[in-house]
């Protein structure tokens, strides 16, 4: 991943300055180079991660006749496809690196560029003959790209929360650009235009459903996983449960294996996820490491993954511990690239309060566009702590051909024995896994757990926790900060660990620990007020709701949406 910064509307000093300083903050999501373009209109700069061309300029690129600049983040699957159709219709490249394919894009199509691209991606862009900025975000909402005001009326854009806020941004203008929307803003009238053009592919298609066949959902899935293999820097995987050792196993029989893969306990024994990794390594000979998260691990790293997630949600904090466990050992490895098991539960039905989108009865008409945007939500906490560490990870199941097609299955493929006593997660997935030679059946056998179960890192945190927060401190913190408001239901029955992370997360963003929580669901058909920044969530607003949930009490709160959206069903 690489961090990529835009300020715009201010004076050409201070943006200049502006940029600089946020730019200093993203560089270790983008080491191997740093470089900022400004000019009388704005500046936008990028600190790079090599992947794409490493050889190529950096980043920001301009257009041969100077009109159009651009700064990538992400990577485009459909990049040399794009490139020939561009080149068809005039365009000249210089490099091979995929961020001078969409810089033509964007030349070429200005605001609808991001209905030409299949990746996960966050740009921003400007012409420079009229000083339009333009800026998108890929549909599954993997790349992060937030905004906000300054003081003067001027925007600014970047990839991470605190670099915005330490420039001085005002934390009430807080805002994510939500998945598969486009922005516009033109610095002369100060006004952002926000505009959807792309799903998740999560709702389900008109028409009956495709028979579910697992042969061809694992060429499927092969194809999907495959492209995002990268061509020129060494790579990663992460092994735990069926989707990430479904990832494994099949790039471990690819052109080009992984240089290791990577799974995280919080504990001297084994895990699950570790009997996993070793059956692997017997299946597939992969080059298994195993870290492991201790005290000193957690006190070192709690505030740099409170920094990056800018959130105060205690289970989020707990898995990204963990992913920065494993980040830091890929890159200790050689690796540039993670691949991850991100994507399947929402596709395949792996957590049971998603379970409930299966049954089409319970929801309304009208609510098709709140499912729509289901399993978008947790993207952006993956790219927060993992690129953190100069390594991009690419979620391999979050893919908008591949989730079209899943959600065309009949929802009963999908989780088999829903609604009786017996029901089987992840069905399809499960049933493709058994078709893989070789895959160990122990793992396609496994029930799902929390990550907090299979990794055994509750309890160590907690253990930490009350070192670092002694009980009479805990309690004071408590009485002034937590009880009597609506913080004291997202406690945890009383354990220490959700007070710390509660604690850290308002002295270091005490701006934003003032902000109104999110207690009700969003305004799904508002991207404004959908990107709208809250404490206890982060940010889209859907993080920590059953979309189910949500549509119920938008519902009950007369704020369903117009009835002129319709239901597909399933997902």
């Amino acid at each position: 991943m690489c961090g990529i910064v835009g300020v715009f509307g201010t004076s050409p000093d201070r943006a200049k300055a502006l940029a600089a300083r946020v730019l200093g903050d993203l560089s270790s999501r983008g080491p191997d180079a740093v470089t900022l373009a400004a000019t009388t209109t704005g500046a936008i700069g990028a600190a790079r991660l090599r992947i794409s061309d490493p050889a190529a300029p950096d980043q920001p690129m301009t257009t041969p006749d100077g009109a159009f600049r651009l700064a990538l983040n992400g990577e485009i699957w459909n990049d040399r496809d794009l490139r020939r159709r561009l080149q068809a219709g005039g365009a000249r490249f210089a490099t091979a690196c995929d961020t001078e394919t969409v810089l033509h894009a964007v030349a070429a199509a200005g605001p609808d560029a991001p209905q030409m691209l299949d990746g996960q991606f966050a740009y921003i862009a400007q012409d420079m003959r009229t000083g339009q900025v333009h800026a998108a975000r890929d549909p599954f909402g993997i790349c992060p790209l937030w905004r906000a005001h300054l003081p003067d009326g001027g925007l600014i854009l970047a990839s991470s929360i605190a670099p915005i806020l330490d420039a001085g941004a005002h934390p009430g203008t807080l805002r994510a650009l939500p998945q598969g929307h486009s922005l516009s803003f033109h610095p002369a009238s100060g006004k952002v235009t926000l505009r959807r053009y792309s799903d998740s592919g999560l709702a389900e298609p008109h028409g009956r459903p495709d028979p579910a066949d697992p042969q061809a959902l694992l060429a499927h899935l092969a194809t999907t996983i495959r492209r995002r293999i990268p061509a020129e820097v060494p790579y990663a995987t992460i092994t735990g449960g069926i989707d990430s050792s479904l990832v494994t196993a099949i790039c471990q029989t690819a052109h080009r294996p992984p240089t290791c893969t990577i799974t995280v306990a919080a504990c001297a024994a084994d895990t699950p996820d570790i009997d996993n990794a070793r059956q692997l390594q017997a299946a597939y000979g992969t080059r298994a490491l195993v870290g492991r998260v201790d005290a000193d691990f957690i006190r070192d790293a709690l505030p740099l993954v409170i920094e990056r997630l800018a959130s105060a949600q205690y289970l989020v904090v707990l898995s990204s511990l963990v992913a920065l466990k494993a980040a830091r050992m890929a890159r200790e490895a050689g690796a540039k690239v993670i691949l991850t098991g991100g994507g399947a539960d929402e596709l395949f039905g792996g957590y049971t309060y998603l379970w409930t989108l299966f049954d089409r009865a319970q929801l309304a008409a009208n609510l098709s566009h709140i499912l729509r945007q289901t399993g978008a939500h947790e993207c952006h906490r993956e790219d927060a702590i993992i690129a953190a560490t100069g390594i991009e990870p690419r979620p391999a199941y979050f893919d908008l051909p591949l989730a079209r097609a899943v959600a065309a299955t009949p929802p009963e493929a999908r989780i088999r024995g829903l609604g009786s006593a017996r029901v089987t997660e992840k069905a399809l997935l499960k049933a493709a896994a058994r078709r893989l030679p070789g895959f160990p059946p122990e793992i396609v056998a496994r029930r799902k757990a929390p990550f907090y179960r299979s990794t055994a890192i509750a309890e160590l945190f907690e253990t930490v926790a009350a070192e670092m927060l002694p009980p009479a401190e805990r309690d004071a913190w408590i009485a002034r900060h937590i009880r009597g408001t609506a913080w004291e239901s997202m406690m945890f029955g009383g354990r220490t660990g959700p007070v710390l992370v509660h604690k850290l997360f308002c002295e270091r963003f005490p701006g934003l620990a003032a902000a109104p929580l999110r207690l009700r669901p969003p305004d799904y058909g508002d991207p404004d007020d959908y990107g709208r920044y809250a404490p206890n969530l982060g940010a889209p607003a859907l993080d920590g709701f059953s979309p189910v949930a949500a549509a119920r009490q938008a519902e009950a709160q007369g704020n369903a949406p117009s009835p002129a959206v319709t239901l597909h069903g399933g997902f």
